[in-house]
């Protein structure tokens, strides 16, 4: 798993880790990151397994309880295939656009 800041985000890339793997690293390292807006890419051969998913699920509803962004760039998802409270767009660009619209929004008081 690697991290990178970037502007007003961390950038978190799961390198096509198991799901196990994942969890424990993330949970380990969410201290680290949890007052930024988060970016998580999923490698393009990870499915949308429910544990997966319920795990993204409940990182978002936390992380955004903060007022923060939490975003996940998964191409090969849909989001008719995962629930409506997770943020899921295709490309790293339009993650950034998401997140700068959130903090305007959050500074107008909405």
């Amino acid at each position: 798993m690697k991290f990178e800041i970037k502007d007003t985000a961390v950038i978190v890339d799961q390198n096509k880790q198991v799901s196990s793997e994942f969890f424990k690293l993330f949970d380990l390292n969410y201290p680290k990151f949890h007052l930024n807006n988060i970016i998580l890419i999923i490698d393009e051969t990870k499915n949308s397994e429910p544990d997966f998913v319920n795990f993204i699920l409940k990182l978002t509803k936390s992380h955004q309880l903060h007022k923060k962004t939490f975003v996940v760039v998964a191409p090969q998802w849909s989001q008719s295939d995962i629930s409506d409270d997770i943020i899921c767009v295709p490309t790293l660009q339009e993650a950034f656009d998401l997140i700068e619209m959130d903090e305007m929004q959050r500074d107008l008081g909405f």
